[in-house]
């Protein structure tokens, strides 16, 4: 099931968003412009912006071009405003959030153009395009159809906004062996020094798919358009990098044709190695069956986790149904996720000792050992045994220790000081706890959340006094690793001093009053042990 926005065409360009329940992130803008990657701006696949400049952005994403017997030619979602064709332009998102569709309607010519965009946690940021003959007679056309200004990883991000030019002299773009799939990299770490610095990592794009020739650049445009083939290209240097292939389409009426692109970010090189020979070794059927059978398995866990917080209702309404589940996913996506109940893993929280305060864990490394030994994974039976022991520091540590999942903060680049770090799982594909978010919206979100999970009210309002300053002031940011206060600079204008106490004030009230109507012997026990603490300003 699909929303759809009909004749987008009449509308102002807005922003949007597509969910992922890997560390995947998506954004849009209506006009077709993309930034995605992986984990951060680190990994981007596509130049991380504000919303406000990738709804200006005419060259980053996706770009087709379909050239008629006759030489006219149809460019979907042209930013122009000479296009003699009736068109249609809508936009769907699936349900469940994590799927967005661009579609054009060319009545003149009689050829729908369709565009997904989707994730996959194994493979990475999934495109499916697909032309469809509406007319009443058969057609011909040869299309070029890919995206432009692929990221290489090893660009920094204020590099990338401030210096582009520059940037683009480092990157390389190549196709290993003429095949169907390209690595973007750079030739060496960028900096003003005579010695190269190899970067190990690469943004990757593969093709599933029939074509006649590849491009890596986007200086063919100019000679597709203007009736000329295009040369197969295997590797270009000093340009912005771009995936592109053409291909000669003959559709009856009511056929149709539709092929994949799929792109990931900061590959190792044994990691390319790998998928390098997965993809020219295995059919064009499997590839696909491979590719979409792991993005129906995030949309079931992205489902999953969003009934972890009850998100999922049904009523008469289903309008209403799908805005309560896109509420609690955003509000997910912003605090986290308790995705096992009150289940924990010993380990991970003997991790968390180790960041929080090695002192601690070494001198508490028995009652951690005893935990593993008895397999206590009940999180309300880690706190019971913390506060049999008596120790403040452990009773205050295991309070604060949240076994939450999927967190982001803000999640969105409508924000210039937006920075993000989406960690899921490690690198060795482990679960991860895992949380980061603005003082204010983080305790917005898990003030919903206790609601399905009540249990969590006390420790909630642990990190929330921990936090705090004597006289009333709030860090920038809390995490699982602790708080994080900004850099006074007197001379930027937006940065303010964390937050005013006055001002978060009500999120601790309703968190107490929530916490005396669930388990009013939980409050007598935090208000009269000598648990919390202040938090420390560095400076």
């Amino acid at each position: 099931m699909y929303y759809k926005i009909e004749n987008v065409q009449h509308l102002p360009p807005f922003f949007m968003t597509v969910a992922s329940a890997s560390d995947m992130w998506m954004f849009f803008s209506s006009n077709g412009a993309i930034t995605a990657g992986r984990q951060n701006q680190g990994a981007s696949i596509f130049p991380y912006e504000t919303d406000d400049r990738m709804h200006l952005a005419t060259s980053t994403g996706s770009k087709t071009l379909m050239r008629l017997a006759d030489g006219r030619v149809w460019q979907p979602f042209s930013a122009g405003f000479n296009n003699p064709y009736e068109i249609k332009r809508s936009i769907s998102k699936r349900n469940t959030g994590d799927a967005v569709i661009f579609e054009e309607v060319n009545e003149t010519l009689g050829i729908a153009f369709s565009c997904r965009w989707e994730t996959s946690e194994k493979y990475g940021i999934v495109r499916t395009t697909e032309v469809k003959n509406i007319g009443a007679n058969a057609i011909q056309f040869e299309i070029l159809d890919g995206v432009e200004n692929i990221m290489p990883y090893g660009v920094p991000s204020g590099l990338a906004a401030t210096l582009s030019c520059l940037t683009d002299a480092y990157k390389a773009s190549e196709r290993p062996n003429a095949g169907r799939l390209a690595t973007y990299s750079i030739t060496s770490t960028i900096g003003d020094t005579v010695e190269p610095i190899e970067v190990l990592r690469a943004t990757v794009a593969w093709y599933i798919g029939e074509a006649d020739a590849y491009a890596l650049s986007s200086r063919q445009i100019s000679t597709f358009a203007a009736g000329q083939k295009i040369e197969d290209e295997t590797g270009t240097a000093g340009r912005k990098g771009a995936f592109f292939t053409s291909q000669n389409i003959s559709l009856a009426p009511n056929a149709e044709k539709s092929w994949m692109m799929v792109f990931d970010a900061r590959l190792s090189q044994h990691q390319v190695s790998t998928l390098l020979k997965y993809v020219n070794g295995t059919t064009v059927d499997k590839l696909r069956k491979d590719v979409e059978a792991d993005v129906i398995q995030g949309t079931e866990e992205l489902k999953r986790i969003v009934a972890a917080s009850d998100g999922f209702q049904q009523t008469g309404n289903p309008l209403a149904d799908t805005r309560h589940y896109m509420n609690t996913l955003y509000n997910n996506m912003r605090g986290g996720v308790f995705l096992d109940g009150y289940s924990f893993d010993p380990v991970l929280f003997e991790n968390f000792l180790n960041v929080r305060n090695k002192g601690l864990a070494q001198r508490k490394a028995d009652f951690v050992a005893s935990l593993k030994a008895n397999q206590v994974t009940d999180i309300l039976k880690l706190h019971e045994l913390a506060h049999q022991d008596g120790d403040a520091d452990l009773i205050r540590l295991t309070m604060e220790f949240l076994p939450l999942t999927f967190s982001r903060r803000h999640g969105d680049p409508s924000r210039p000081w937006n920075y993000f770090h989406i960690r899921v799982k490690d690198d060795d594909g482990n679960r991860l706890y895992h949380y980061e978010g603005n003082w204010r919206d983080i305790f917005q979100n898990w003030e919903a959340i206790t609601l399905s999970n009540p249990g969590y009210l006390a420790p909630i309002i642990a990190k929330f006094l921990n936090a705090s300053t004597p006289d009333g002031f709030n860090p920038y940011r809390i995490n699982h690793e602790g708080i994080d206060w900004e850099v006074p600079n007197p001379h930027e204008p937006w940065d303010g001093f964390g937050y005013w106490g006055d001002h978060q004030i009500v999120y601790l009230n309703k968190l107490l009053e929530w916490l005396e109507a669930y388990a009013p012997t939980h409050l007598n026990k935090l208000a009269t042990g000598d648990t919390f603490t202040y938090a420390n300003i560095p400076y």
